[in-house]
């Protein structure tokens, strides 16, 4: 009994080295975004005109622009996603595509068959279902209330600035600041909308923004523990020590 503890003990200290070490490879370059037109505190990234509310939420792998919308008037808002663009580095990319988006729902059934001898065999078995829905060019959103719109990628090249170590140590993490004049991503996000008065009147928003600085960060600097308590019960869960709103990264592996 002794030895099987001993090498239940060994394996799994191997398991957590080998963990250890294959989490240690994981890096994460971390973006940050600024602008003039747009509302940026510690919490939200906000736009605001007489019509409607725009909450950014760039924070994700890769980036997405996603947008929370609220209607602030008295009639039905439409959003025209067909003449709506994010813009990268001039390149327009539109918010609407001619495509089909596709959800599966996989569960375990049970199903029970009598024999020729007449007794019941049960067994289990997987079904899938998938449930197509073409994209949508308008986006209505009804008075005194919001709509979410599923942004873009934001980038995924990581970017390989001279002046940022590529993997470095918690000693070594440095930050590159940028101006709009000579960041290497500038962003304009256009949204076309109308409002159904009597007569439909047809407007933009335009956000003009830019990515302000990176760093690049070891996983241990990046991803940590947090505790909580609920119903008086704790609990610890892993969280993303960066995570603002205006604020999003790529990870990648160290490769040598």
């Amino acid at each position: 009994m002794l030895r099987v503890l001993k090498n239940l003990l060994k394996f799994l200290l191997a398991t957590l080295i080998l963990i250890s070490c294959s989490s240690s490879n994981f890096y994460y370059q971390l973006y940050e975004i600024d602008s003039n037109d747009l509302k940026i505190s510690q919490e939200k990234v906000e736009y605001e005109n007489s019509d409607v509310m725009l909450t950014f939420d760039f924070w994700a792998q890769n980036g997405k622009s996603n947008i929370q919308i609220y209607n602030k008037t008295d009639y039905d808002v439409i959003i025209d996603l067909e003449h709506s663009h994010l813009i990268v580095n001039n390149l327009a990319v539109p918010y609407y595509e001619e495509r089909v988006h596709s959800y599966s729902d996989t569960k375990s059934e049970e199903k029970t068959e009598n024999t020729s001898k007449g007794s019941a065999v049960s067994s289990e078995y997987m079904s899938t279902s998938t449930v197509e829905i073409p994209a949508t060019k308008k986006i209505i959103i009804p008075p005194k209330s919001f709509k979410m719109i599923n942004g873009l990628e934001l980038n995924n090249q990581l970017n390989m600035n001279c002046n940022l170590i590529r993997y470095p140590s918690r000693r070594e993490i440095n930050t590159q600041y940028f101006q709009e004049a000579h960041s290497p991503y500038v962003y304009r996000n256009i949204l076309t909308y109308s409002l159904m008065e009597s007569v439909p009147v047809t407007k933009k928003v335009e956000n003009r923004f830019w990515v302000s600085s990176i760093t690049n960060y070891p996983i241990n600097e990046f991803i940590g523990w947090r505790k909580s308590i609920i119903c008086e019960t704790e609990y610890s869960s892993l969280v993303f020590k960066h995570h603002l709103s205006r604020r999003f990264y790529i990870e990648y592996l160290r490769t040598y």
